[in-house]
């Protein structure tokens, strides 16, 4: 089975830490490489480069990939509950991330949702959103089977990921991460959260609310 590299890294290992991946003033010309500093499988550390022009790889869209939704469409944050949702979606934006298989070919596409504006009293955590889309991902290790939307079937996978390290890579705090995974008419969809920022609200309840719209939309 065909590996999409990038989508593997960031919708199934987790997020970055604290608050350093903060998008620049336009997060969607920029593209983000994950990489776990700690050589774990979990947690990872992300950077935000600029697209310039000469490129050889730069991010490609839904449409050119033949996608049946698009993972970066801004509406999707409209699927997310209200209570974890920036009270201004406009100002967090998805950031493109350019997954690539092993030749180094982009295959799919996955972007970030990362929620700066809002989060509970006594927390300091980012709520991250990864939506991916692949011709093949790597399946779940050991998930719940169930369906999405109106009888797609998928699997859900309930775990914690680290979300903050020291400076020498050790990791100092985790939190629960839900990953969700359905196959579509055309490819897969993936839904990574990583929520240390609101402990009232279950991340697989955002997964499973994200991914009914995808396959939904997809439909």
């Amino acid at each position: 089975m065909r590996v999409v590299a990038g989508l593997l890294a960031v919708a199934f290992l987790g997020g970055g830490c604290g608050d350093s991946d903060r998008p620049g003033p336009d997060p969607t010309r920029s593209t983000e490489t994950a990489e776990d500093s700690a050589g774990g499988a979990e947690g990872t550390n992300e950077q935000t480069q600029p697209v310039v022009l000469g490129d050889l790889d730069p991010p490609r869209d839904a449409r050119e990939l033949g996608a049946p939704f698009d993972p970066c469409d801004s509406g999707l944050w409209q699927a997310v509950p209200e209570r974890v949702r920036p009270p201004e979606p406009g100002e967090d934006e998805p950031v493109v991330l350019s997954p690539q298989d092993n030749e180094g070919t982009p295959q799919g596409l996955t972007c970030k949702f990362a929620n700066h504006q809002t989060s509970a009293e006594g927390t300091d955590g980012v709520l991250r959103v990864y939506v991916s889309w692949g011709r093949t991902l790597r399946p779940l290790e050991s998930p719940e089977r169930t369906t999405f939307g109106s009888g797609t079937p998928g699997a859900i996978k309930r775990s914690r990921a680290v979300f903050r390290r020291d400076s020498e890579g050790n990791p100092t705090a985790t939190a629960p991460k839900c990953a969700a995974e359905a196959e579509l008419s055309e490819g897969e969809a993936a839904v990574s959260v990583l929520n240390p920022a609101f402990p009232d609200v279950a991340p697989c309840d955002v997964a499973r609310a994200v991914m009914d719209r995808v396959v939904e939309s997809s439909s």
